[in-house]
């Protein structure tokens, strides 16, 4: 049980990290929707990244 609750905020960090990743190899062109994402107060999961892109 405590690995699992000490997976947890592992697994946020990753998919934070995910989502960075991604934005940063977005053509120019996707500023404004980069932009809109990173001002958000909860980053949206991968996922969700994607199809807001």
């Amino acid at each position: 049980m405590m690995c699992i609750v000490n997976a947890t905020p592992l697994k946020c960090c990753i998919e934070k990290d995910r989502v960075y990743e991604f934005l940063a190899t977005l053509y120019p062109e996707f500023d404004h929707v980069r932009v809109r994402i990173l001002g958000k107060k909860d980053p949206p999961s991968l996922e969700e990244t994607v199809s807001i892109v």
